[in-house]
């Protein structure tokens, strides 16, 4: 009697070959799994280094680029980035025209690149830190120059401003043509400073 399998050699490869499949298929779903894994980890390291991002970072790197700015006064108008502080930014409109920005009173920025200036070191951060919004209107109170003024509610007047306080400055009204001179001046009002949008030298 004869117990022989005349098709071993054949199941043999056949069985062969389905294993290899498997394993060949296992190792494509572990590439898959590993692959999707460093995608979520580098998504995660994406979302957990953008949300450190700050957006002086980013009118830093765009300073010379042109963009839409939207203020809680008014409507969008184009401008180039010039200046950038810790709460605030210098634009030139496309009338030549300074405009001295708090950043608090930006609703929105249109086409502003997706690129980020380097950090500070500690050093210069503390200086920039120091060189805030009351530090940029000093500066244009030592110029005397006129200024048109805009605050929260789009109320807007002109004159120089004459001086500023801790929260507050001090600007005397007057024509935009004139200089502040005794006679000239209709009246000096009190802004809070946390209600200032922006002053805009005219360049005209």
């Amino acid at each position: 009697m004869s117990f022989g399998c005349g098709d071993g050699g054949r199941s043999g490869k056949v069985l062969h070959v389905r294993w290899t499949r498997l394993f060949a298929d296992l190792e494509s779903r572990l590439d898959a799994e590993r692959d999707a894994d460093l995608t979520a980890e580098v998504a995660e390291r994406t979302r957990i280094e953008v949300g450190k991002v700050a957006l002086v970072d980013r009118l830093r790197a765009a300073v010379g680029r042109r963009v839409v700015i939207t203020t809680v006064a008014g409507t969008p108008y184009a401008a180039q980035v010039e200046a950038i502080g810790p709460d605030w930014l210098v634009v030139v409109d496309d009338w030549q025209d300074e405009r001295l920005i708090s950043l608090s009173s930006v609703a929105a920025i249109g086409q502003l690149p997706t690129a980020i200036a380097a950090p500070y070191d500690e050093a210069r951060r503390q200086i920039a830190a120091r060189l805030d919004l009351r530090h940029a209107l000093r500066g244009i109170a030592r110029d005397r120059s006129a200024v048109r003024v805009t605050t929260i509610g789009a109320v807007t007047m002109s004159g120089t401003i004459d001086r500023v306080g801790a929260d507050f400055i001090d600007l005397a009204e007057h024509h935009l043509d004139e200089s502040r001179r005794i006679g000239k001046v209709t009246s000096v009002q009190t802004l809070p400073i946390g209600a200032f949008v922006e002053a805009v030298r005219l360049n005209r």
